[in-house]
């Protein structure tokens, strides 16, 4: 009898009657078992206060009962069974869950990666162009400083040259001016006559 009663303890021990559902293998709810082996859980659950207590009951009813403890034990190792399968399945979806997250991580840490990488080298790119440009520009304006001296020193020396040829126009007009006034002067002497000059032992003009 103590064997019997402890096997009904151990079976009926894998439910909680507080359980609508079950919780996991070992903490099974009635309502998982069928209509059928329900009503034997029941009413193994009404013998076994009189078996603790040493109620004497016939053989026949212990033998029903021990194929009634037999079928409860068959059916909550299904529900076990059961429910450890739909575990190890939730866990094989959380699995292949974590692996295409891990995945999709992983993708997107490639791809950021990838983006930095070309956003270093695009950086690198705009870095020298704007050094190749910076020279460019340098250049050009070394170049355009030396067309405006160049200009400049052309201009001072066409000033240069203006001034001196003002200045040799000038006495070119000083020299004719003298020039010109000689020549007046010759010519006054030149209508000079014998009675214009008041002498009149000059000599007579030369015949025509």
């Amino acid at each position: 009898m103590p064997g019997r009663i402890e096997r009904l303890d151990r079976i009926l021990g894998r439910f909680d009657p507080t359980l609508k559902e079950s919780r996991d293998a070992r903490h099974l709810s009635f309502n998982s078992l069928p209509a059928e082996v329900l009503a034997i859980a029941h009413e193994l659950l009404k013998f076994k206060s009189p078996l603790r207590a040493g109620a004497q009951i016939v053989v026949q009813e212990l033998n029903r009962m021990d194929e009634e403890v037999r079928i409860l034990d068959q059916e909550s190792q299904k529900v076990q069974e059961s429910f450890a399968s739909k575990v190890a399945e939730r866990l094989g979806e959380t699995d292949h869950r974590q692996a295409r997250h891990e995945a999709v991580t992983s993708q997107l840490h490639e791809m950021v990666q990838g983006m930095e990488a070309q956003s270093i080298h695009q950086d690198l790119l705009l870095d020298q162009e704007i050094v190749r440009l910076n020279e460019q520009h340098k250049r050009e304006l070394e170049n355009h400083e030396i067309r405006l001296n160049l200009l400049k020193q052309e201009m001072l020396e066409h000033q240069l040259a203006e001034q001196a040829r003002d200045g040799e126009i000038s006495e070119l007009k000083a020299m004719v001016q003298t020039l010109m006034e000689q020549v007046k002067g010759k010519g006054k002497v030149s209508q000079l006559t014998p009675e214009a000059s008041g002498a009149g032992g000059g000599r007579p003009p030369p015949p025509p």
